[in-house]
């Protein structure tokens, strides 16, 4: 059951990672196409340097990752526990 566990944490924590990268890209293609911009990595190098804000949104699929991997292995523990003494 042990090795189950850290599978689906993983596989969350993976899940959380890209959800982070698409909500990524969705913001920085708001933002050139909101400025009828072209897609390239100097226009997102200038939308950052225009919108410091956008270097928070950068760490979202960091935090997503970490935030469901630790969730989901946590929500597993407790389960576990719960088992082992009902």
């Amino acid at each position: 059951m042990k090795q189950k566990t850290k599978i689906s944490a993983k596989r969350f924590g993976i899940l959380g990672f890209i959800l982070g990268i698409v909500f990524l890209l969705f913001a920085w293609l708001i933002d050139i196409w909101s400025q009828s911009l072209s897609f390239s990595f100097y226009t997102i190098g200038q939308l950052h340097s225009q919108t410091p804000s956008l270097y928070i949104i950068d760490l979202l699929p960091f935090v997503l990752g970490f935030g469901f991997y630790f969730f989901i292995k946590t929500t597993e523990e407790l389960r576990e526990n719960l088992e082992r003494h009902i």
